[in-house]
């Protein structure tokens, strides 16, 4: 039975009558408005939307702001006493950054992401639970060992079993009780992480009174909820009245001199939280997320014009049609208007077509920057979503549809329609520079993260990282060694992986190789004689480090076992410090930040310079000192280990640190993978623009294509009259050939001068690539050159086939 179009609806039947056309117009729009919709969608999760609390507008974050400038967290001394001097706050509620923790479940253990919260955070936020209850205050005061299940955990590892709830589960070998399960989505003040398990503030890690009464310890993330009435200006009034008493009564015991000053004028940040924390998932996003959605912007440009050719080619053929409209009394505006109509079903059409591919997108592109980070993002369209959807499609219809409505409507009064000399025509023209032009913009950009990704991979990173696994520790929950012990552990633990068959060397680092970008500890490295200083990371190691990553020594001496606690506290700088304070610095005295420990070290040596720190930044200093002299810093770190079959070997070093039962093994890789997850946030990026590219050079060429293809036809009665009066064909194709190139050329000389302005946007985040790269320059222009070429070739075929004498025999026919 065959499926009829309600005479009501006119323009549906048009559209109904073209099924191609309808089926590239909204299958154009949903992927251009779809990509972008994919991107904005995770940037409104993250950064834009409020969070699903009661009256997120009132909450603040607080912060304290060191001496380089860096954001830290309080002491609960300190938060404790925040809490108590509440003020301008009905609420005050500390937390801890997720961190890796064992739990002995159903089917063995398994690693999970745990968080520490205060008793005031779940009642502070105004959320329910799925199940059972929450923690409160009481769990906090009275030290409770009790868990709070995601419900993504829930479901992933007890199916949803509404018993769990009185369950006990064993943590890092201490038994918790679990009293209830979050919401679905819930991520607290931090959008985006997943965290599976939560216990209360004062379970985590160390949890003795040590832990809790330690001032110099800053582990506690703050965040407030403003008293009805209360604006920010106002809490942060009254709390910068009390910060200066309230670092002084939590100032550390041991803190002296320069160290104690830094403490006391430390300052305060205080920002708007409804819509989370400011740092985290979305504060790493930010940028990488601007990028794509500039990139996916100008793709959707593109798609416009592309429909504005289609919808232009498509309307010369209608010119009888129109015509035939004129002739019996129908206005240019009367016609303007039904194509306007048609083209706004279609771009509604897309506009819904845009809503699933922005949803499903987004899971993809998820998957790409988080490379194997677990993210728990919602990304069903929210009204910022579907309001920039719906806005987008009426763009498209109201003005993208105007200028083909407009001259075919135009045409069709001046009665072109029949004798079919429209041609190109200024619109056709103009569409074809503009939409070259945006595309030399967008390959730029595109090229160049592409380039960058190329560089980086293929940059050598200054030590040996084939054959090398490392190990990822974490203290257990019992509780840590004193400081003497700590060492000696090291020292056992070491020995211990070395001993391991087919090990060729082991070390130990406080920070992971490489470590990231915002790693480590980055102070002020200082000459005694008050002759030099600049900013470095510290990285406490073992002796054999060097030997391990097969660095080397420039000059001096490495690090020995007998450089421990109580003897001459020394130091390596690396090349790029050492050449920063002055170059000749063996022998010499340093000071390194305010810490007492760090004030009077001696540099026994200068490193190789490596990208141990930052992978796309090889001038970074280091300052080392021996992890034996400064025991705490070997509470947690790496264990590198040196073999035939590194992945193996660091199972193996993994299963020797449980052993030891101090403490757990939190991640196992080689070198070569931590290397690639480095640049994880570049080889996704780069892949998106690769795929942005293609886009961009498949849009122009079927743009091209069919513009052309449509004025060529247009033109076959002229091609006709020309090869009757003597054209050769080759003539003829030559001038459908030059036509195109000489349009391409003019575009690229338009979009080169703001290809180049735009990628200046994105000199900041670029590494080892210029943003006026000339290789990359080269290439886009060549690319557009030959995607001009050829769009034009079949044209100029189809050229140079006409008959005239087919095309003079209909011409007088149709007279």
């Amino acid at each position: 039975m065959r499926f009829a179009i309600p005479l009501e609806f006119p323009s549906l039947r048009v559209i109904w009558r073209s099924p191609g056309y309808a089926g590239a117009v909204v299958g154009t729009l949903a992927l251009g408005m779809g990509a972008c919709g994919a991107v904005f969608g995770i940037y409104s999760a993250l950064m834009l939307r409020e969070l699903p609390v009661e009256r997120a507008e009132e909450l603040v974050s607080l912060a304290g702001i060191y001496r380089n400038g860096g954001r830290v967290p309080a002491s609960y001394p300190m938060f404790r006493m925040m809490r108590e001097r509440a003020g301008s706050f009905s609420s005050l509620m500390g937390w801890t950054g997720g961190q890796r923790a064992r739990v002995e479940g159903p089917g063995g253990w398994e690693q999970v992401r745990m968080r520490g919260v205060s008793g005031s955070y779940f009642g502070g936020l105004g959320v329910t639970p799925e199940l059972g209850r929450l923690i409160g205050p009481e769990d906090e005061e009275g030290r409770a060992r009790v868990a709070v299940l995601s419900y993504e955990y829930w479901q992933r590892r007890f199916a949803g079993d509404a018993s769990v709830v009185g369950r006990r589960l064993r943590v890092e070998g201490e038994t918790f009780t679990v009293v209830g399960v979050t919401r679905r989505w819930f991520c607290g003040l931090t959008p985006g992480e997943l965290v599976e398990l939560t216990v209360p503030l004062t379970s985590v890690g160390m949890s003795g009174q040590a832990r809790l009464e330690n001032r110099s310890l800053l582990w506690v993330q703050v965040a407030g909820r403003l008293r009805a009435g209360v604006v920010l200006e106002q809490a942060r009034a009254q709390v910068l009245s009390t910060w200066p008493e309230l670092l002084a009564a939590n100032v550390p015991t041991e803190s002296t001199g320069a160290r104690r000053q830094a403490f006391l004028t430390m300052g305060l940040e205080m920002t708007a939280a409804s819509s989370g924390a400011p740092r985290g998932l979305g504060a790493q996003w930010r940028e990488p997320l601007l990028v794509l959605l500039g990139l996916l912007g100008m793709i959707l440009l593109l798609a416009y014009g592309n429909v504005a050719m289609l919808a232009l080619a498509r309307g010369a053929s209608r010119t009888s049609e129109m015509g035939v409209r004129a002739a019996l009394g129908a206005s240019w505006w009367r016609m303007a208007r039904s194509i306007l109509r048609e083209n706004l079903i279609l771009y509604a059409l897309g506009g819904l077509g845009a809503l699933g591919v922005a949803y499903w997108g987004g899971q993809l592109l998820v998957r790409g920057l988080a490379e194997r980070t677990e993210v728990l993002l919602n990304l069903r369209p929210d009204w910022r979503v579907l309001a920039a959807t719906a806005g987008a499609a009426l763009v498209a219809g109201l003005v993208v549809s105007v200028a083909p409505a407009w001259t075919i409507s135009q045409a069709s009064l001046r009665g072109e329609g029949r004798s079919g000399q429209m041609g190109l025509g200024r619109w056709g023209r103009a569409l074809i520079v503009l939409q070259v032009a945006m595309s030399v913009v967008l390959l730029m950009g595109s090229g160049l993260l592409v380039r960058e990704f190329v560089v980086l991979a293929r940059m050598e990173p200054g030590f040996a990282r084939d054959a090398v696994g490392q190990v990822g520790l974490a203290p257990r929950m019992q509780g840590t060694f004193a400081e003497a012990e700590q060492g000696a552990y090291t020292r056992t633990l070491l020995e211990r992986v070395e001993g391991l068959p087919e090990v060729e060397a082991a070390a130990y680092s406080s920070e992971p190789v490489p470590a990231g970008r915002d790693a480590g500890w980055l102070d002020t490295v200082a000459l005694r004689n008050g002759q030099g200083e600049a900013l470095a990371t510290l990285v406490a190691v073992s002796p054999g480090f060097f030997r391990t990553l097969r660095m080397g020594m420039a000059r001096g001496r490495d690090f020995e076992w007998n450089d421990v606690a109580g003897g001459v506290a020394v130091a390596l700088a690396d090349e790029n410090l050492a050449r920063r304070l002055g170059g000749e610095v063996v022998g010499k005295r340093v000071r390194f930040g305010v810490q007492p420990e760090f004030q009077e070290l001696e540099l026994v040596g200068v490193a190789r310079s490596a990208r141990v720190i930052d992978p796309r930044d090889g001038r970074m200093p280091v300052i080392y000192v021996p992890v034996l002299q400064h025991p705490r810093w070997g509470e947690s770190g790496q264990v590198l280990v040196r073999g035939r079959q590194p992945g193996f070997l660091a199972q193996a070093a993994a299963r020797a640190v449980e052993s030891l039962g101090r403490e757990t093994a939190i991640s196992v890789q080689t070198l070569e993978e931590v290397g690639e997850r480095a640049l994880g946030e570049e080889r996704a990026l780069a892949a998106l623009a690769g795929f942005v590219g293609a886009m961009a050079l498949a849009l122009a060429g079927t743009g091209l294509f069919g513009l052309i293809s449509y004025a060529t036809q247009r033109r076959r009665r002229e091609i006709g009259i020309r090869m009757a009066l003597g054209a050769a064909g080759g003539r003829v194709g030559g001038m459908v050939l030059g036509q195109t190139l000489r349009l391409t050329g003019v575009g690229i000389l338009v979009g080169l001068p703001c290809g180049l302005g735009a990628s200046r946007m994105l000199a900041s985040r670029l590494y080892g690539v210029s943003p006026h790269d000339p290789v990359t320059i080269a290439m886009v222009c060549a690319a557009l050159a030959l995607v001009g070429a050829t769009a034009a070739y079949v044209p100029a075929r189809r050229a140079m086939a006409v008959a005239p004498a087919e095309v003079l025999r209909g011409d007088l026919i149709g007279n």
